[in-house]
């Protein structure tokens, strides 16, 4: 038998190999084969070794007859040899690490100030459209679709700035493909791409984190075109307009002595307070962000406008809550568990400070 690892989708939650035996009948229950976790490649890693003759698994393409869990090559269908997919659901799916992990704000400008609600990148971006300071361009179906194509052209040109054109034309074209669906299809059609493995997700949040450091602005400001109406359309979540009350996310991080000491000392002034700066992503299931790092953000979250987009992501599994820039949060404490050899830093996280 000959295996090959795959993956039998871009979801990550899904793994398997093909297996193949040149003596197996595939419409009768396959042979018994051993199975170990490969943890590098993600994929249960199916094993048999023959001492005489191990076959080599033959990839699905154009000479391959496809039926239903079966992929027979034609040029052996006559000897009625098959490649079963097996499947596997992994009882417990990682997140994605350069997702969920890392620190709020970088350390370049923590507990550095903050921009409040407005983000100088928000404001630009605006201008850059002709847009009212209040105003997304989604109360016509006509306003819609120009904007789509101010997307769709930003994302175009950002991708030949960094040689993926290519790509960046196929993003492109599943948004315009849906300009004239409405808000609403778009949005998901943006969140699924924002979710996706491409450079939009790097390239966007790079971007932002220079926003407020005076020696980066003319850098973020060049990205206004490019990234800028994406970066907008996503912020403009046409479910609700409702701020998230009342939840608890997580993030991970892996910190050093000296970055704790910060937050420490930020949890003693009661009076201080940070920005998020970027789209900062969590999730809902403490398990999996605990997973990660050395460090767990446990954030309450009393009033901000965060976004459930989890079930418009690709990676729906992960279970993301998406933290916009401009909403705040304050350190309540920093404390070490020991039996699990982790800081644990409670944050708690609104749009607008309140007047005391």
């Amino acid at each position: 038998m000959a295996t090959l690892p795959y993956s039998t989708s871009n979801d990550s939650s899904k793994n398997g190999v093909w297996s193949s035996h040149s003596n197996w009948n595939p419409w009768v229950t396959p042979v018994p084969v051993k199975q170990r976790y490969s943890s590098g490649a993600g994929n249960f890693v199916v094993e048999e070794t023959y001492n005489r003759y191990q076959p080599q698994a033959m990839p699905v393409n154009n000479n391959t007859i496809v039926d239903s869990k079966y992929q027979m090559p034609n040029s052996n269908y006559h000897k009625e040899k098959a490649i079963k997919e097996i499947e596997h659901k992994s009882k417990d799916e990682h997140l994605r690490e350069e997702r969920f992990m890392g620190l709020l704000i970088s350390s370049e400008s923590s507990f550095g100030g903050h921009f409040g609600s407005a983000s100088p990148f928000f404001i630009e971006i605006k201008k850059y459209l002709n847009f009212e300071p209040n105003d997304i361009s989604s109360k016509t179906l006509a306003m819609t679709s120009m904007f789509i194509e101010k997307v769709a052209q930003g994302i175009i040109e950002e991708g030949k700035q960094i040689g993926k054109e290519r790509k960046a034309e196929k993003m492109a074209a599943m948004l315009t493909q849906k300009k004239n669906e409405g808000i609403e299809e778009v949005w998901k059609q943006c969140v699924y791409l924002y979710t996706s493995t491409n450079f939009l997700y790097k390239a966007l949040n790079t971007t932002m984190k220079l926003v407020g450091d005076k020696e980066q602005e003319n850098i973020w400001r060049i990205k206004v075109p490019t990234l800028g109406p994406f970066c907008l359309l996503l912020l403009n979540n046409p479910f609700t307009k409702e701020l998230t009350k009342n939840k608890t996310i997580y993030r991970s991080a892996n910190m050093t002595p000296e970055q704790i000491v910060q937050y420490e000392e930020m949890a003693k002034n009661k009076s201080s307070h940070q920005s998020f700066k970027v789209y900062t992503s969590c999730t809902r299931n403490r398990k999996k962000a605990k997973a990660l790092g050395n460090t767990l953000f446990i954030m309450e979250v009393l009033d901000g406008f965060i976004m459930d987009i989890s079930p418009y992501s690709k990676y729906s599994e992960e279970e993301e809550e998406l933290i916009t820039p401009g909403v705040r949060f304050c350190v309540k404490s920093v404390a070490f568990d020991q039996k699990k050899n982790r800081y644990l830093i409670n944050l708690e996280l609104r749009q607008k400070l309140t007047s005391k």
